[in-house]
């Protein structure tokens, strides 16, 4: 929904589910395009995975929704969530602007294993060149950022020396720069604990070139050797004016 002037946000207010989907309200699972977002949630999923949301509480004060990425064993899994945001009076997707959101992994990851948040041109399951920008996150180096070339291709992987532990709640803030393809992002526990971390001024993967709306992307890859899933919820989501780095 939008909450005043140039503002765009996902509490999960009116619920919804994998098995009793909500598809008349806006802010909702999957929920229905209006209120500065251009669609509702969509997957991308390989043959071998398959995603289940649900309803879960304790992001802040708000709503958000339980994301199980599942395949069986010795299968790949690689799938993502997705929605596409738009231009609304007072925030264009061509102009800076600020990502905000918060973030829990619910079930530890094994070696191998990562999840991924992004922006894309459109839903995908997995990164491309054709991404803006990405954070990365596994067992062995916690969170890690997507420093590109502008050009399709990747400049270096940068870890920010927060770890990717279960349970502990994260905001994430992204600045994202569309016309000089630029971007930083500040990670902080939302409890106040544990480590935080800001960046500096990053490049995007992608040509800096236009993005009219770009899909908002939470993803996951890995190889289950003993099959299962893996499980991380997302909420209080706020698209709106540049944030402040200081």
């Amino acid at each position: 929904m939008t909450t005043g002037y140039g503002k765009i946000t996902a509490e999960f207010a009116a619920g919804g589910s994998s098995e009793v989907p909500v598809i008349n309200e806006v802010d909702a699972y999957p929920g229905m395009k209006g209120d500065g977002w251009a669609s509702p949630w969509q997957s991308r999923l390989s043959a071998e995975t398959s995603l289940r949301a649900d309803p879960v509480t304790g992001l802040g004060s708000k709503h958000g929704v339980r994301i199980s990425l599942k395949a069986a064993e010795g299968d790949t899994l690689t799938g993502a969530l997705s929605r596409a945001y738009e231009n609304v009076p007072g925030l264009k997707t061509g102009a800076p602007h600020g990502i905000s959101f918060l973030y829990r992994l619910e079930n530890p990851l094994t070696e191998g294993d990562s999840v991924s948040v992004y922006a894309a041109p459109g839903p995908s399951a997995v990164t491309s060149a054709y991404v803006s920008w990405s954070l990365l996150g596994d067992a062995q180096r916690g969170w890690c950022l997507v420093d590109g070339k502008k050009d399709g291709t990747v400049a270096r992987l940068i870890p920010t020396g927060i770890p990717l532990s279960a349970g502990t709640v994260w905001k994430i803030s992204v600045w994202a720069d569309p016309a000089n393809a630029t971007w930083k992002v500040r990670i902080t526990a939302d409890a106040g604990e544990g480590k935080s971390y800001q960046s500096p001024t990053l490049n995007f993967r992608a040509k800096p070139v236009s993005m009219p709306m770009p899909n908002l992307t939470f993803g996951a890859n890995g190889r289950l050797k003993k099959g299962g899933d893996i499980q991380f919820s997302v909420g209080d989501i706020n698209i709106d004016l540049p944030q402040k780095f200081e």
